[in-house]
């Protein structure tokens, strides 16, 4: 496998999860996003000799968005209504306590990231009056082992490109709700560690990324 920087781990992560949203005022632009706020940070550890990295890996999401709901979208979530938000399906009938006519959910969801193991997300939603709230909380850890040398050390903090969050809502009868927005984020990345006498080393990286800001969608090709 070959080697990549903590930065873009996340970003592999956010990508596969179809993840970024942003904190924002309402805007009738945007609408049926009312805000939202993304936060990934990711830890990184690794023993390296000359040709082998073997690295431990370890991720933590933060998500909220908040979204507009018609009457009748409103009264569709019910225990066979699924909502995908970054790519992780929280159907509300897998919250045991869940009965139709209820106001929120709590939902523990497993989604494969990592060849090397399953990430687990925490999910809390509400609604009322119009208004769907969903708290998205996870965890992804790997230990990983990369088939080239030694990892270069960095210290960076600058845009990341323009990044699509798709959330859907939809149940057996068909979709309720799909929507994109689109935004900007701030990525962070620093590593440190020392190399020995025998080309071994041991390397320290973290990274993130972060919402800051709302953008329009791309212009067609």
């Amino acid at each position: 496998m070959k080697s990549r920087s903590t930065y873009k781990t996340l970003w592999f992560i956010a990508t596969l999860l179809n993840a970024a949203v942003v904190g924002a005022a309402p805007s009738p632009e945007f609408l049926p996003t009312i805000s939202a706020s993304l936060s990934i940070s990711g830890t990184e550890s690794a023993k390296c000799t000359p040709t082998t990295c073997t690295k431990v890996f370890k991720a933590r999401h933060s998500i909220s968005h908040v979204l507009q709901l018609t009457p009748v979208q409103e009264s569709a979530l019910q225990s066979d209504t699924s909502v995908t938000i970054m790519g992780v399906p929280l159907l509300l009938g897998d919250d045991p306590n869940f009965q139709n006519g209820d106001t929120s959910a709590k939902i523990t969801a497993v989604v494969p990231i990592f060849a090397e193991g399953p990430s687990t997300f925490q999910a809390k939603l509400s609604w009322k009056n119009g208004v769907l709230k969903i708290r998205l909380k996870g965890k992804a850890d790997a230990i990983v082992v990369y088939d080239n040398g030694l990892p270069t050390l960095t210290r960076d903090t600058k845009d990341a490109p323009a990044f699509p969050l798709n959330t859907r809502i939809e149940n057996t009868s068909g979709t309720i709700l799909e929507t994109t927005a689109y935004l900007r984020v701030i990525r962070k990345e620093s590593a440190g560690g020392g190399i020995n006498p025998d080309n071994s080393a041991s390397i320290k990286a973290r990274a993130s990324l972060k919402s800051v800001g709302l953008t329009a969608p791309p212009a067609p090709i």
